[in-house]
């Protein structure tokens, strides 16, 4: 790596003094040195080096420069003029501009980008006019935990504000991140603060949010922006709670959202304008301030519980879903989803297998499996294997129900009056922190390769993971009372493993939750179906069958509706004042992940569910045409939001609207 560094901190100047001497014009002369360089890197270096650029996030500028150019020659010609220009513009306030070869946390997407990361407002008020002037292209990023392509296109502006401060001056403990209004019950945060960063605010000062993500070390100019969500049966999702905030506008102006008066020629009141900004997706400009309200401390009782199965919960259905004509049983997860102020519900596949091994009796012909022991397999379960007239491509899935999985239900309900003790502080032992980390390290250093070479160890590898949940949260931590931030953040380092993620919301009446009951259905089926038969990529790709491509868990998370413009949460229904988030989850690199997402995701469209934007779903353009049914699905909302956009004049030129975004928002 030093040796790369070095040689391309001479490269610039190597093609520039050489000009005179080969007659070659500058920008031949620089092609020719790409060249040159990278004959020599591949004389010397790994070929996996040239051919494969290291994944860096953006915050990382200086890994390699000499990377950059020799993957992206041709880009890396095109920016370097760019990168001058910008950085000339922007001396004034003593801004770096680099070039980074970006790769998000989920791993699904790289591209070669202009970069700078700015720590004052005037910073960013000077880099986006710059970035105006010369008509290049931008977006905002922070920690990056994302997977669809929100990020500028290749050869745009990445702006990470990590490092952003508030204008305001500092407090009186020096911070110029976080500003509470103690009598408003108002907290000011700049974009870069973390979710952790702000908790332990929270806790210092006895305030806190009902609901929120839950992985600490992601940056709330994402969350916010992107429409994330907790859950929560009357909390929405964390945007609703934005009361104002401020942003640097496609011309390098501070704008106040709403205004504090309307330009003349707005039409739209405060509170809509408030509404768009709320979920604002990044093309309102750089967010550099959000003012939210807050509430009073509060405790809660948590319950982890892991001994009901699936089919405890969600009813199996009749016949192999969908089930046209057929009444849905709902009542089982009803009653879940009403004991509870919040639920969440995990399903790890396999892990009743473990059931064949606890159930093997002596007998005296020698141990056999005690039949009497498990329940008998759904209607639909059993017809499935009848019909489908294959051979199992792996026998110990065939003997599999998923119906009988058992589940991680994780229960809470608050106390807003204190009558409850706490009797977990902190809320997270430290010994649960390690473990997190530790399983965190031996998921992305162990489990991912291997799964990613042997996805036959799938099974294995989910019911381990079950058992250790279980006794983690269920053994350790089965049933306390923490406060309220600590029941939210429960789980460290999740960020240590990138996962694949899709995820959609549903409308539901929470006494009949029916279309999320099919929507479980769903998942349950595919998931099933490639266990038991598996599917070969394509009628010419028979190379290897994909039969595990669910490798971490099926997730469920309930909230009420939002008035937000863009969050998912604001698609209604009469007679329906909840939202139901449903996700599944893969290791990154999971054999035939693409194939099996889009599977579930196009059941999910078809049930009437809207994906969630910060996750999976541009990847369904190949097989439907996604952008239309979201633009469909939002309708009303998303011609108010461009309203707004447009007369406001937030973005004249469209800098902050990347390719993705245009395909949904500005349709040919």
């Amino acid at each position: 790596c030093l040796f790369i560094s070095l040689r391309s901190n001479l490269f610039c100047e190597m093609a520039a003094s050489d000009v005179s001497r080969s007659g070659r014009t500058a920008a031949e002369n620089i092609k020719f040195h790409i060249a040159a360089e990278r004959s020599e890197l591949s004389s010397t270096l790994p070929a996996f080096i040239i051919n494969k650029p290291q994944s860096v996030h953006a915050d990382v500028i200086g890994l390699s420069e000499g990377e950059l150019i020799s993957s992206n020659a041709a880009l890396a010609v095109t920016l370097a003029p760019k990168r001058d220009a910008l950085q000339q513009k922007v001396d004034h306030v003593n801004l770096a501009i680099g070039l980074t070869n970006f790769k998000n946390w989920g791993e699904t997407m790289q591209n070669l980008l202009l970069y700078a990361k700015p720590t004052e407002v005037t910073q960013v008020k000077a880099l986006v006019a710059a970035a105006n002037e010369l008509d290049i292209k931008m977006g905002m990023g922070g920690a990056y935990h994302t997977w669809s392509p929100t990020y500028p296109d290749a050869g745009g502006l990445l702006i990470n504000t990590c490092d952003l401060k508030l204008e305001k001056p500092e407090t009186s403990d020096g911070n110029r991140r976080i500003d509470y209004d103690k009598d408003n019950k108002r907290v000011t945060i700049s974009p870069g603060v973390t979710v952790g960063e702000l908790m332990s605010f929270f806790l210092n000062h006895e305030i806190c949010f009902e609901s929120n993500v839950i992985l600490p070390t992601v940056t709330y100019g994402g969350t916010f922006s992107g429409g994330c969500h907790g859950t929560g049966k009357d909390q929405e999702s964390i945007s609703d709670w934005i009361v104002s905030m401020k942003v640097v506008d496609g011309e390098g102006e501070l704008r106040q959202l709403p205004p504090e008066s309307l330009p003349p020629g707005v039409t739209m009141n405060s509170d809509q304008i408030l509404k768009a900004a709320q979920v604002d997706l990044g093309l309102f400009g750089v967010a550099v301030e959000y003012t939210v309200t807050v509430k009073p401390m509060s405790n809660c009782r948590v319950q982890n519980i892991f001994d009901q199965t699936l089919q405890d919960v969600v009813s199996p259905p009749p016949c192999p879903p969908p089930c046209p004509g057929t009444p849905v049983p709902t009542e089982s997860l009803a009653a879940l989803l009403k004991k509870y102020w919040s639920v969440e519900i995990f399903w790890f596949p396999f892990n009743s297998l473990l059931d064949w091994v606890g159930n093997m009796v002596p007998t005296e012909s020698g141990r056999q499996l005690n039949v009497a022991a498990f329940p008998e397999p759904p209607a639909a379960d059993t017809k499935l294997r009848e019909e489908a007239g294959l051979s199992p491509s792996n026998i110990l899935t065939w003997l599999w129900s998923p119906w009988n999985d058992k589940l991680w239900i994780r229960g809470i309900n608050i106390d807003r009056i204190g009558t409850t003790k706490v009797t977990l502080d902190p809320g997270v032992p430290f010994w649960s922190k390690v473990m997190d980390v530790a399983m965190g390290t031996v998921g992305k250093r162990f489990l991912t390769p291997l799964i990613q070479n042997f996805p036959g160890v799938t099974p294995f590898t989910l019911l381990g993971a079950f058992q250790q949940l279980k006794f983690q949260y269920g053994t350790m931590q089965g049933d306390e009372v923490v406060r309220t931030p600590w029941a939210i953040h429960y789980r460290d380092a999740i960020d240590l493993m990138p996962v694949y993620d899709v995820e959609f919301a549903f409308p539901i009446d929470i006494d009949n939750p029916e279309v999320l009951v099919q929507a479980i259905w769903e998942v349950v089926k595919v998931t099933a179906r490639y266990a038991r038969f598996g599917k070969y990529p394509s009628e010419t790709n028979r190379d290897e069958k994909i039969s595990f491509p669910l490798t971490l868990a099926m997730e469920i998370r309930v909230l009420k509706n939002s008035d937000t413009l863009l969050c998912p949460a604001s698609i209604t229904e009469a007679g329906k004042n909840h939202v139901a988030y449903i996700e599944v989850l893969s290791i990154s690199g999971t054999p035939g992940y693409e194939e099996y997402f889009t599977e579930v995701a196009t059941a999910w469209k078809e049930l009437g569910g809207v994906p969630h934007w910060q996750k999976q779903w541009t990847f369904l353009k190949d097989t439907t045409n996604i952008f239309k049914y979201v633009r469909e699905k939002y309708g009303q909302n998303i011609t108010t939001f461009m309203d707004v956009h447009d007369q406001l004049q937030l973005d004249p030129k469209g800098l902050f609207m990347n390719n993705t975004m245009a395909q949904v928002f500005c349709p040919p």
